[in-house]
């Protein structure tokens, strides 16, 4: 008895994180976890169905997959909280704008510029920038961490960064705007999974667990509860897309 449990969130996230879930879900569900780390989109592209079981990724495919195939899938009622003091103890995050040149202090400045992003699925590294496009040069890196480093390298201007991303990034760039704040990367579960019942209690229960200590290594505080609502209507990115 197995699931597959994907996430699209490194390597920008820690894949340890991922991997401490993973255990979390054998231990308590009483079955076997096929991790997958999928790096080189934030998620299903726009009409790609999930076939994993478990899966995290970013906003806009959960948007997607919820237009396109409510009846199959079904959000996790409960997402990480992670250690910003901007996220308010909520399970959010922001888009931190980053530059090296101090010749552009806001969008204001940009005029043909190149602007570094991870992938077509991100929030905040593609969609926020939406309505600058027209004043910018794209240039896909592959991820967060790459578009720091192509701005850090003078090889891109400005990228547009996930601030939880930034918790586990050391780096020199200048922050010069922030759009945010966002409803935290969802988990989304296939209503086909036999075992989604107890998964979604596992995930109910983390905060009694031991399991949260060794998040909290990893900046996660807590997770917190969520529904369609908090990230459909609350925190809406239904405009970006």
């Amino acid at each position: 008895m197995s699931i597959n449990f994907k996430t699209y969130l490194t390597p920008s996230i820690p894949k340890e994180i991922f991997e401490i879930l993973s255990k979390y879900i054998e231990d308590e569900c009483n079955i076997k976890v096929n991790l997958i780390l999928e790096t080189t989109s934030s998620g299903p592209k726009k009409g790609e169905t999930m076939t994993e079981d478990l899966s995290f990724m970013c906003s806009p495919p959960y948007y997607w997959l919820n237009d396109t195939y409510p009846d199959t899938i079904e959000l996790l009622p409960t997402a990480p909280v992670f250690d910003d003091p901007r996220n308010n103890n909520e399970p959010l995050y922001f888009s931190d704008i980053l530059v090296k040149d101090d010749r552009i202090k806001s969008l204001d400045d940009l005029n043909g510029d190149k602007w570094a992003y991870n992938d077509t699925e991100s929030l905040s590294g593609y969609f926020c920038i939406k309505n600058h496009m027209d004043k910018i040069n794209m240039i896909c890196s592959g991820s967060h961490l790459n578009s720091i480093e192509m701005v850090s390298n003078n090889q891109a201007d400005i990228t547009c960064i996930d601030s939880n991303v930034l918790l586990f990034s050391k780096h020199n760039l200048k922050l010069v705007g922030t759009f945010g704040p966002h409803p935290v990367q969802p988990c989304i579960i296939n209503k086909n999974c036999k075992f989604k019942d107890k998964i979604v209690r596992a995930f109910e229960e983390i905060n009694n667990n031991d399991v949260i200590e060794k998040l909290k290594k990893y900046k996660i505080n807590k997770f917190s509860k969520v529904d369609k609502e908090f990230y459909l209507e609350k925190y809406t990115i239904r405009d970006l897309l």
